[in-house]
């Protein structure tokens, strides 16, 4: 293997204009291969999982956990692709939710169940209505 190396670098020594005409020849054909590759360098990957955010403002972690994140895991597991559920609460921001399925399956139907399940689910909202039997304009101008 010496004796190749050594060879290798009397002859580009000696022929110095075909050494610097074959790097150039092969500068040109990198840039043009490289110019023309349809290769994906990065793969798109699915992870078999679908993440629920949930958002609220001004209750306590335990309100969030017994109002959000407890209906919306019962919800998940009525979902029979989904495997296995993760969640975090805070008061602050409200819950997230992990929910898993097996690898191998179609996502956008998955995403659609789940969708569903949480469409059934019913939340408490927080919102200022007129008495019933007002005029909800003359409600809104009594408040401002």
């Amino acid at each position: 293997m010496k004796s190749f190396f050594s060879a290798l670098t009397r002859l580009s020594l000696r022929y110095q204009i075909v050494t610097l005409v074959t790097m150039v020849a092969f500068m040109v054909l990198g840039v043009v291969g490289v110019s023309q590759l349809k290769q994906e360098l990065l793969p798109s990957v699915s992870f078999p999982q679908t993440v629920i955010l949930t958002q609220v403002s001004g209750m306590s972690s335990e309100q969030v956990l017994n109002v959000l994140t407890k209906r919306i895991e019962e919800a998940l597991h009525n979902v029979p692709e989904v495997v296995n559920v993760e969640s975090t609460t805070t008061g602050a921001f409200g819950s997230v939710l992990i929910a898993r399925n097996n690898f191998g399956m179609n996502q956008d139907k998955i995403q659609a169940n789940i969708q569903a399940a949480l469409d059934a689910v019913w939340f408490p909202s927080r919102r200022i209505e007129a008495p019933e039997g007002q005029n909800p304009t003359e409600f809104a101008r009594t408040l401002l």
